[in-house]
């Protein structure tokens, strides 16, 4: 493209880490401030001014259940954030464009705001799982019919999202486009020089993620030397950690690494051999940190959660019912010291190559984008 304008939605308190962008790329403001102060004020101030005040209450009013209000703070949040994006000089200046290719990354948040886009746009809209699967929402996601309405084309990041339209919005199933994200290629280690079983997980530490059912799984297994990574903290890492200190054995050595780039998670995976990358998450969409584990070669153990099974087969690792038992866990686990075990090493890269490779899918983007495939 010529020219590119990215409009970020929000930044982190903290988070003033920059990437470097091409020359012919620029990076707007976010529409969303920081602080909470000065997004409360700017909230209450379009409660009582704006008009798209009544746009959110209505779709909220048309489209929820009772069932949706175990997910009020979500709700809450979704109206601050489109009352204040909607009202931004981020927006005015979306709202003015003409003719152009509009590609939101994420079916929340900014895309909120799609509907109200000037119809000479081509719009699209690309969805990952928790920003289209009505279930995990309590069943109520802002502005689902408008949105869909508007694009032109929906980009899906898995078979299982498309299949998922067809069963819950046929209206728009033909504009859905099977698109999927990718990582960087890694590289294959075959030196395993110790008879340690390496496990790592990679993600944030909540409660859907369901560390304590690996700690409890791992605090059965007293025969085989383990040492378990984790990268990345949360609300209950405290407790993860406390669970971890009071019931794993000896065998079992752990480490807690924090918060950590992305850069020093795949430092790690080349620096390392690892037996094993474990994800029990109760949801998913498709995760990039198993697509960034296979491009090293490593197996997976994953629950079949989301689109997952798209990633894991018995080829490259093992997939787990999502409501799997501790024993099933633990049976899994065992798995990594089989003298088989080691075959899945070639079937995780083979996987990534057919379906993660960033190279590849991002190009295949760029010319959905263009309109060059349909």
């Amino acid at each position: 493209f010529d020219e590119v304008e990215i409009y970020p939605f929000y930044y982190n308190e903290g988070n003033v880490s920059k990437r470097d962008v091409p020359s012919n790329v620029r990076v707007m403001e976010p529409p969303i401030p920081i602080t909470k102060f000065k997004r409360l004020f700017l909230f209450l101030l379009y409660l009582f001014t704006s008009s798209k005040t009544l746009l959110f209450i209505q779709d909220f009013l048309n489209n929820f259940k009772l069932s949706s209000m175990k997910n009020f703070k979500f709700i809450l949040i979704s109206f601050v954030d489109f009352l204040i994006a909607s009202n931004s000089n981020q927006f005015k200046q979306l709202h003015s464009s003409e003719n152009k290719i509009i590609y939101f990354y994420w079916g929340t948040n900014w895309s909120y705001t799609a509907p109200l886009l000037n119809e000479t746009n081509k719009i699209f809209v690309r969805l990952h799982g928790g920003d289209v699967y009505l279930e995990r929402a309590s069943g109520y996601i802002p502005f689902r019919h408008k949105l869909y309405k508007k694009a032109d084309v929906i980009i899906s990041i898995s078979k299982q999202i498309k299949a998922y339209f067809k069963n819950n919005y046929g209206e728009f199933y033909e504009k859905v486009i099977v698109s999927r994200l990718g990582t960087s290629p890694g590289k294959l280690i075959n030196q395993k020089d110790n008879k340690k079983i390496t496990i790592v997980t990679v993600s944030n530490v909540i409660k859907l993620k369901r560390l304590d059912l690996l700690i409890d799984a791992f605090s059965k297994i007293n025969n085989l030397d383990i040492s378990w990574s984790h990268f990345g903290d949360g609300p209950e890492l405290e407790n993860i950690k406390k669970r971890a200190q009071k019931k794993l054995p000896h065998n079992i050595s752990y480490k807690f690494h924090g918060r950590v780039s992305k850069e020093t998670i795949i430092n790690y995976f080349k620096d390392n051999y690892i037996d094993c990358f474990i994800n029990v998450s109760e949801y998913e969409g498709v995760p990039l940190s198993i697509m960034e584990a296979m491009s090293y070669g490593i197996p997976i153990i994953a629950t079949d959660a989301g689109a997952t099974r798209e990633l894991v087969d018995d080829k490259n690792g093992l997939l787990l019912r999502n409501n799997f038992s501790t024993e099933e866990l633990i049976g899994s686990i065992y798995k990594c010291s089989d003298l088989n075990w080691d075959k899945r090493r070639i079937g995780s890269i083979n996987k990534w190559s057919k379906l993660c490779d960033a190279s590849l899918n991002y190009s295949s983007l760029v010319d959905i984008l263009k309109g060059k495939t349909s």
